[in-house]
């Protein structure tokens, strides 16, 4: 077979290529390697009372918690915040927002591996009354 140069060139190249992969492919995982999982748990859930219209949504992005807010709706907000709960060390970041509609966040915190979570979205009226709406949980491993 006659090939022009640059097919030549290129043929060589992908058999450079071909032969570095070889045994790429057939390395087996170790039948007793440590496989970490991903954190479990988070997103949003929809939300509201007082006719407040939340999604309050928490996720994980390498070692931080990503807690944030949709707010759809506010009739009457003066303040807003986001708690991040740590339900396994019984503790709470406050984050305070602002009251327009659209996203708010993310905040990035550092996660504990192994600790569940949640990002509670308060938004306070100003008739005194307050609707609180809480993602689903997420338990953290990074």
């Amino acid at each position: 077979m006659v090939y022009s140069r640059s097919l030549r060139l290129a043929l060589a190249a992908l058999t450079v290529l071909a032969g570095s992969l070889v045994g790429v492919a057939a390395t087996p995982i170790a039948a007793n390697a440590a496989i970490t999982p991903d954190s479990s748990g988070g997103g949003c859930a929809p939300g509201g009372t007082e006719g407040v219209v939340v999604s309050s949504c928490i996720s994980a992005s390498g070692a931080n918690l990503e807690p944030d807010t949709y707010i759809t709706k506010d009739p009457g907000c003066y303040a807003a915040e986001l708690h991040l709960i740590d339900y396994t060390a019984g503790a709470m970041t406050i984050h305070p927002i602002s009251c327009a509609t659209g996203h708010q966040g993310p905040f990035p915190t550092k996660g504990t591996n192994g600790h569940t979570y949640r990002n509670i979205t308060v938004i306070y009226l100003s008739d005194g009354d307050a609707s609180s709406i809480e993602s689903p949980a997420l338990t953290f491993s990074n």
